[in-house]
């Protein structure tokens, strides 16, 4: 009997594992710098892409990727993008980018090897997605949406490696990024220095008001103990303080 369980869970094991296999979307092989899986990007659109991820890597040593698929499905984009990354290998170089474009789930990603964390922080990101490429997408812009995103990208590198790109002609948007990732610090100062004006602020506020109700109590007893009777309280005022004034969308 115990031989025939071990038997029976062997078969379900052995079919649950043939089940996911026949569900779990292979990985396309890597198609250089520009693999559009998807077939959206028109021959203009690519030919100046392609030239511009050959110029990054030939003056910066940057391998930029940018993939178009139907589907991440049954993946999450997340974790599709987490696996073609680590399967094309750009976890390894010294120096990597992944952008994914999905077309059916309507979302795009992007993935960087930790050397370029800094160059590309959050705010950078959500720039990228919601203001550069997205918008295109949205409209079907395919390829206008992915050169966009790579002039954007492209221009940020050649900014902070102090190159010149003769590819790059437009990248629409790129300096208020640049200024945005460029002024961060002095943009995270000042806003914890607002976030500690503003609890000082609170704190005085809660002073005065206590020191109000202390002035008006001790007052009252005050005109109570001189008149001898229930009479009239004391005025006190005080001026108050002003107030101070991510997939395809």
């Amino acid at each position: 009997m115990r031989k025939f369980k071990i038997y029976i869970c062997s078969i379900l094991i052995f079919m649950a594992a043939g089940y996911s296999a026949c569900f779990a979307q292979e990985l396309p092989k890597h198609a250089g710098g520009l693999s559009d899986f998807a077939n959206i990007i028109d021959s203009e659109n690519k030919d100046k892409i392609a030239k511009i991820i050959e110029e990054i890597k030939e003056k910066t040593s940057i391998n930029i990727t940018i993939a178009t698929i139907v589907s991440t499905a049954p993946y999450g984009a997340d974790e599709y993008i987490q696996k073609l990354f680590d399967f094309w290998e750009i976890n390894k170089k010294p120096k990597g980018i992944l952008i994914l474009l999905v077309l059916k789930e309507r979302q795009t990603q992007v993935m960087t090897t930790e050397s370029l964390k800094k160059m590309f922080p959050e705010n950078v990101i959500d720039m990228f997605h919601y203001s550069i490429v997205n918008p295109c997408m949205a409209e079907g812009r395919y390829g206008e949406g992915a050169y966009n995103g790579i002039a954007f990208i492209s221009s940020i590198i050649a900014k902070k490696e102090k190159v010149v790109l003769e590819n790059v002609k437009e990248a629409p948007k790129v300096l208020p990024a640049v200024i945005w990732e460029e002024n961060i610090f002095f943009a995270e100062v000042a806003g914890v220095a607002f976030v500690i004006f503003s609890i000082i602020l609170v704190l005085v506020f809660i002073h005065v008001y206590h020191a109000r109700q202390l002035r008006s109590k001790h007052s009252y007893h005050d005109i109570y103990w001189w008149t001898g009777g229930y009479g009239g309280g004391s005025g006190f005022s005080i001026g108050g303080f002003g107030g101070f004034g991510g997939g395809f969308s």
